[in-house]
């Protein structure tokens, strides 16, 4: 009979998180040798490209609807309806 080795169990290692920070990282990377080139290519090629990405970028975020998520939802009694199954009653005086 052979004889079996008894695996031990390893603890896995926790994936890493990863952080928006690296890819924004990468991205000002990527757009700082695209211009580097653009300027490299020509003075105005370079100019050109900064002036028409920041033109975009205001553009796009002047364009972004404005979201109401911040605005905190109103105060409502415990055991009071929500506003949508409220049923509205009226009183004839």
């Amino acid at each position: 009979m052979a004889a079996r080795k008894q695996r031990t169990a390893e603890p896995q290692p926790e994936p890493e998180e990863r952080s928006a920070a690296a890819g924004g990282c990468v991205l000002v990377m990527l757009v700082g040798v695209a211009v580097a080139a653009a300027f490299a290519v020509d003075h105005a090629a370079g100019v050109l490209t900064v002036v028409v990405s920041g033109a975009v970028a205001l553009w796009r975020s002047a364009r972004r609807p404005v979201s109401d998520s911040s605005a905190t939802p109103p105060h409502r009694e415990r055991g009071a309806p929500r506003a949508a199954n409220a049923q509205v009653t009226t009183s004839s005086a």
